[in-house]
Order: C-alpha cells, then sequence, then structure tokens
C-alpha cells in the first residue's frame, strides 16, 4: 500500500511520470512477447520508446545531480566561517592531548575554552603545549601589523606576556602537564590540535587576515586526511622550532 501510495502522490506531483511510463511500456513489451500477439516492428518501436525513456530519465537525474553539486560549490566557495561549531567545547572537554597555537590565544586561554583546559588539566585528564610568538622577537610586531587600528605593538606584545603570565600559574600548579613555547615566527594561522594522533582528533584552524578585521575559521578530522595530517605535521614543526619560555623559579 505504502509503494502505491508513493506512486499515486509523484502522479499527483508530476514527477517521476517518464519512469513509470517507461514501466508501463515495458510490461506491454514483455507481454505481447509472452502471448505471441503482435508484429516485430510494433514491439521494437515499444523497444525503442522504453528506450528512449530510459535515456531521458538518466539525462534528467544527471542535470539534477549536476545542479545540486553546483550549489553545493557555491555555498562552500562563497562561506567564510567567523565561528567554530558548538561542538569543539565537547571537543576540548574530551581530549586528552591539547596543543594551542596562536600570537596570543586569546580566544582559547581568556575566553571560550579557558575553563574546559582548567578542568582537565586539574583532574589530570590532559597535557597541554601551549605556542604563542615570541613577545620579544620581530615577529610580534609583524604580528600586530595584521590587525587595522586596534593593536599597537606595545599592546600586542602585552596580550601575549599577559597570557604566558597565566601559563606560568598553571605550570607552577601542574608542572608535568603544561608545556609552553615561544617563537619567532608572526604565524599564518592559530590552531587547537585536540588529540591529533587518535582517530576522533580534530583540529580547529582560525587563519589570520591582513588588515581585513576577520579570522576565517574551519576544522579538519581524519576523514579529511589530506588537510588534517598536512596541518599536524605542520603544527609539530612548528613547535620544535619554538623555544621554552623561561619562567623565573
Amino acid at each position: 500500500m505504502v509503494f502505491l501510495k508513493r506512486i499515486v502522490d509523484d502522479i499527483k506531483r508530476g514527477e517521476n511520470i517518464d519512469l513509470y511510463v517507461t514501466v508501463i511500456l515495458a510490461i506491454i513489451v514483455s507481454v505481447l512477447n509472452a502471448i505471441g500477439i503482435g508484429n516485430s516492428a510494433l514491439q521494437n518501436s515499444l523497444i525503442l520508446a522504453v528506450l528512449a525513456l530510459l535515456a531521458s530519465a538518466i539525462l534528467g537525474n544527471r542535470h539534477r545531480l549536476d545542479d545540486i553539486n553546483e550549489k553545493l560549490d557555491k555555498d562552500s566557495d562563497n562561506q567564510i566561517n567567523s565561528d567554530f561549531p558548538a561542538s569543539a567545547l565537547d571537543d576540548f572537554k574530551r581530549a586528552s592531548e591539547i596543543w594551542i597555537v596562536g600570537v596570543n590565544a586569546n580566544a582559547a586561554l581568556k575566553y571560550s575554552y579557558r575553563t574546559a583546559i582548567q578542568e582537565k588539566l586539574k583532574k589530570g585528564e590532559s597535557t597541554v603545549k601551549v605556542l604563542l610568538v615570541d613577545p620579544n622577537s620581530p615577529a610580534c610586531e609583524m604580528a600586530a601589523a595584521r590587525t587595522p587600528g586596534k593593536l599597537s605593538i606595545d599592546r600586542e606584545k602585552a596580550n601575549i606576556i599577559a597570557n604566558l603570565s597565566d601559563l606560568g600559574d598553571l605550570k607552577k600548579l601542574y608542572p608535568k602537564r603544561i608545556e609552553v613555547r615561544v617563537i619567532n615566527d608572526p604565524l599564518m594561522y592559530g590552531a587547537y590540535v585536540l588529540d591529533p594522533d587518535k582517530p576522533h582528533g580534530v583540529i580547529y584552524y582560525r587563519r589570520y587576515s591582513y588588515q581585513m578585521g576577520i579570522k576565517p575559521k574551519s576544522f579538519y578530522r581524519p576523514a579529511n586526511s589530506e588537510w588534517y595530517d598536512f596541518l599536524k605535521t605542520e603544527v609539530k614543526m612548528l613547535w620544535q622550532m619554538g623555544k621554552d619560555w623561561n619562567y623565573p623559579e
């Protein structure tokens, strides 16, 4: 009954008519062959009609798929994500290995994920590695130049030093669970790399723009293996290029 109802609904909407006509003609040809009625010319004509309708249906479906793909491509190309998905917080809470890379990493260390990171450290459930731009290097000036009229070099440097100080307090509490490094590189992006070597790993990527006032965001999982592996490897190389930030004893 469900099958018949679907056929009736299709006919009412004027959908898939060509396919239903094809089925009917095919049945007619089969019946004529079975009972030996009808000449070969008629049967050949019906067969050609069936083939034509099949070709038309296939071509129509192909055009519809092309239209769908074109729309998806346009949506993907035109969209700049300004926020990470809400699932990012859950990924932070689940991660046993957290890498944070950024100029000053304010978003993670002061706002969005600070509480989650502190809770993970407190419970002994994760290790944290943080890589920031060296506030005493030329890279700090280069990074500050990206932001139009908002951050002077002194303010950018102050933001980095403030976060390094906060990280120092955490390091005193959890010396074996947190590592902090700085790098003489302005960094082209910020990243949160969570459980990078596990199947459920994820990389949240924040691209720094120059004088645009926006930071497009995206994220990658191992299913996007090429980009995921590329970013994971690059973050680890940046980490190796960094140097430990020296805290006073």
